[in-house]
């Protein structure tokens, strides 16, 4: 495959700047995405028909919009703020307020969120029509990564109808990419179990080395029921509570050696 760039020797920051600048054929859109894909990037690309459009200036706005949000605040959103935006998505306050919560929980890769989001879509503020679709888009890719074991970038169509994104299309869009983080291989992490969960496992403590160039937090969530099965039989999503070093940890938080993790049972 050959085009006009060398997309595997150009930084993270270079690749968004060509994807935002658009112009590329259709082989060179699909070979960015990849590249992105392998250095561990994540997020979404949204198409519009016409830069003219409606759908195109809201969405202009909302990228922007994430610039309001702190950079302290990305990747581990604060869990105080995601429930913040949680309740004030249903309350009766400002659009502006609104916009905030839906920019905080895009980020977020969790199903409890994602639910959220589906949620509020169902009967949104007019005006946040689009907001909503973007932010569903965005929230989706990070989960697809969490079940996937990989870096997912989707591509979508922006619309006010979610149910008519499916499009997959070389520009003009917009992108809401989050770079990769290359962490050393080799992430042991102490885990320890309490009450119930110590029973069905059978141990107070173990420690468990993560491997691979990015373990997350989902990685442990994933050693657990793979490992201990008849857990996620006897507890359904959501009741198992679990900390990282002490905080309620995001999905996609990156390990490091040493990490402390604790379950049990709410």
């Amino acid at each position: 495959m050959s085009n006009q760039f060398d997309f595997d020797n150009l930084s993270e920051e270079e690749l968004i700047k060509i994807l935002d600048q658009g112009g590329l054929t259709n082989e060179e859109f699909q070979e960015l995405v990849a590249t992105m894909k392998r250095k561990g990037m994540r997020g979404s690309i949204m198409a519009f028909d016409s830069p003219d459009s409606e759908e195109s200036r809201v969405a202009i706005e909302y990228i922007e919009y994430h610039q309001k949000i702190p950079q302290e605040d990305y990747p581990k959103m604060p869990e105080e703020k995601i429930k913040w935006a949680k309740k004030t998505l249903f309350s009766e306050v400002s659009i502006e307020d609104k916009k905030k919560a839906i920019i905080t929980l895009a980020h977020v890769g969790r199903l409890d969120v994602y639910k959220t989001l589906e949620k509020y879509e169902k009967n949104p503020d007019p005006e946040l029509r689009i907001w909503i679709n973007m932010a569903i888009q965005e929230c989706q890719s990070f989960l697809k990564s969490d079940i996937l074991e990989e870096s997912v970038i989707d591509v979508g169509k922006v619309t006010k109808d979610r149910r008519k994104i499916k499009e997959e299309s070389p520009g003009p869009y917009l992108s809401t990419i989050i770079p990769g983080q290359a962490l050393p291989q080799g992430c042991p992490v102490k885990i320890f179990y309490k009450g119930e969960i110590a029973k069905i496992t059978g141990k107070d403590f173990e420690e468990v080395i993560f491997g691979g160039e990015n373990p997350v937090f989902a990685d442990v969530l994933d050693f657990l029921f793979h490992t201990y099965p008849e857990l996620e039989k006897k507890y359904p999503a959501g009741v198992l509570g679990f900390t990282l070093n002490g905080q309620p940890p995001q999905t996609f938080e990156p390990l490091r050696e040493g990490d402390v993790v604790k379950f049990k049972k709410f």
